[in-house]
């Protein structure tokens, strides 16, 4: 498990899938325009084993942005519904997964940015082991 952790690309994939057009890049990917980006949060190690291997909660955050207030917080509805039902196994065996991904708090508007689009945010939680 020595390669990057590729859980928001797993993630992007899923949400494509499901109908949403994400992709797992920063923030900056959606600058001056309508789009969703998964990206990875800090994480919180719940377990240290005598391996060496992590318990840990992995937090992402999709984040969504349009010129129409609803749509990006439509889209984060369902993008919270599609994770949680998602197989979220990682594809380079960088992580192994836990269980189902869970959503973490509320969907939130975080701001209109400079361009007048609207931004939401949700957070989702994957119970992942690393090594």
């Amino acid at each position: 498990m020595s390669e990057a952790l590729d859980i928001c690309e797993v993630a992007a994939r899923a949400l494509r899938d499901g109908g949403i057009d994400a992709k797992a890049r920063p923030l900056s990917a959606i600058d001056k325009k309508d789009g969703t980006v998964v990206r990875l949060m800090p994480s919180v190690t719940r377990r240290t084993y005598m391996d060496g291997t992590r318990l840990l909660d992995c937090y992402l955050q999709v984040v969504s942005k349009a010129l129409d207030e609803y749509e990006p917080m439509g889209t984060c509805e369902r993008a919270a519904r599609i994770l949680e039902a998602a197989d979220l196994s990682s594809g380079n065996g960088s992580y192994e997964i836990v269980g189902l991904a869970e959503q973490d708090g509320d969907i939130e508007r975080v701001a209109i940015g400079t361009d007048m689009r609207h931004v939401w945010a949700v957070r989702i939680v994957a119970k992942i082991i690393r090594q």
